[in-house]
């Protein structure tokens, strides 16, 4: 593993710990769980180390961010796979050979005004009261 992967596996984690004990996003309830004087937002209050009874909630936080950091991580490979035909025309776009990066810079403009433009034209061709056409 690369040094930025583990940075970024480090940083999704504490986002995510910070989505659930600070911000209350989980299913653990709309609460905060950390101690607002403590700097690291990783620490749990510090009863929560002491008392026993507080294990479990302990275990429910590590438990809500490895759900969280592996749904997304589904979503993600859902949207780069249905994607990739996309991905693959926006790399030919920005990366033809013998082009400067104005050039390739208008061609990414051109190319992203096009799907724009594609969307738009879906959009109205589908019923506007389907949620999961906005959702995928």
């Amino acid at each position: 593993m690369t040094t930025g992967a583990a940075g970024d596996l480090q940083q999704i984690t504490q986002i995510t710990r910070q989505m659930v004990t600070t911000f209350g996003m989980s299913e653990i309830g709309s609460r905060a769980l950390t101690d607002p004087a403590v700097q690291s937002s990783d620490m749990v209050p510090r009863e929560l180390a002491r008392n026993s009874m507080f294990e479990k909630l302990a275990e429910d936080i590590d438990k809500s961010v490895r759900t969280i950091i592996d749904s997304t991580y589904e979503i993600a490979k859902t949207h780069k796979r249905n994607n990739r035909e996309a991905m693959d025309k926006l790399v030919d776009v920005l990366f033809q050979p013998g082009m400067n990066s104005e050039q390739s810079s208008q061609n990414l403009l051109i190319f992203l005004q096009k799907i724009s433009t594609e969307n738009q034209s879906e959009k109205q061709l589908k019923p506007k009261s389907t949620f999961s056409m906005y959702i995928q």
